[in-house]
């Protein structure tokens, strides 16, 4: 195969993005472009907040996706 230099990126609207997601962009994500400091810093708060709020849902998926699948 052969390198081109390109690099492949996803671009997604974070905003209507799953909390999941959101998370994982803060976690791994790299920012290109922000209007502001103030919008950034909104956007991490409320992500947090409901990536730790939406936690106990996502640990009930898990265990029942464990009992169904075992």
């Amino acid at each position: 195969m052969r390198k081109t230099g390109v690099i492949a990126v996803a671009v997604i609207d974070l905003c209507s993005a799953p909390p999941v997601w959101r998370f994982e962009v803060l976690r791994t994500g790299r920012l290109i472009y922000a209007v502001n400091d103030e919008a950034v810093n909104r956007f991490e708060l409320e992500t947090i907040h409901e990536y730790r709020d939406t936690a106990p849902l996502r640990k009930r998926l898990r265990e029942h996706l464990r009992e169904r699948f075992a």
